[in-house]
């Protein structure tokens, strides 16, 4: 594979990286993506509300955040005042090919 996910924030792993860390921990990138954009917009909900918008558990949710804040060293925090997961600098995710 060519692909290289550039996670603009002073890093860049691999693409095949990531895949295999998916597959080893059974996550969805696309859900990856989803939660991406609903912390973009602050409009995750509660993490119960999350789950239910993405049709999985909320330890899904709890395993998908985990994962983004660790792997892709996102940085996520959940805002109580908001009601809402929250990136907590300028972060930006892309998928890039090369």
């Amino acid at each position: 594979m060519n692909f290289v996910l550039k996670l603009i924030k002073d890093t860049e792993i691999q693409f095949q990286f990531v895949i295999l860390t998916l597959r080893k921990n059974n996550l969805d990138i696309r859900l990856i993506i989803r939660i991406d954009v609903l912390i973009s917009r602050e409009m995750t909900g509660s993490p119960k509300k999350l789950a239910s918008k993405l049709a999985i558990t909320e330890r899904s949710v709890y395993n998908y955040i985990a994962f983004m804040k660790q792997e892709l060293k996102a940085p996520i925090s959940y805002d109580y005042n908001k009601l809402s997961y929250v990136y907590t600098e300028e972060w930006e995710f892309k998928f890039n090919n090369k």
